[in-house]
């Protein structure tokens, strides 16, 4: 659902298939990006129409770039996918699954928590 910060006033909600996992915010491109349990991922626009949704591995954490690439960490590796669209840009193919991925210098860098 999504509230007002201001006021706390319901504004309206978004439809998934199953329980929402994980939720992101970008504010350059004005969208939002959500995980549910029945491993998709969605995007949606501030207004809540759905944008682009696809079926993907179990996903343990997620993040946006200041770029507005999506990169997210799970069973099959690391992926980034540009937005809104979802298409693939690169993999990171990992033998173990990845449990967290954090940016350092400035997003030069990843770093990956292994299983």
């Amino acid at each position: 659902a999504i509230h007002s910060l201001r006021s706390g006033k319901f504004v309206r909600s978004i439809q998934h298939e199953g329980t929402v996992e994980m939720m992101k915010i970008s504010t350059k491109c004005q969208i939002i990006v959500s995980y549910c349990s029945k491993s998709r991922l969605y995007v949606h626009s501030l207004n809540g129409a759905l944008l682009k949704s696809i079926q993907t591995e179990k996903i343990f954490d997620l993040k946006i770039t200041s770029e507005d690439y999506l990169v997210t960490g799970g069973t099959q590796g690391v992926k980034i996918f540009m937005l809104p669209d979802l298409n693939i840009v690169h993999e990171f193919q990992s033998s173990t699954t990845i449990r967290t991925i954090a940016f350092v210098s400035r997003e030069r860098f990843l770093l990956v928590g292994l299983e």
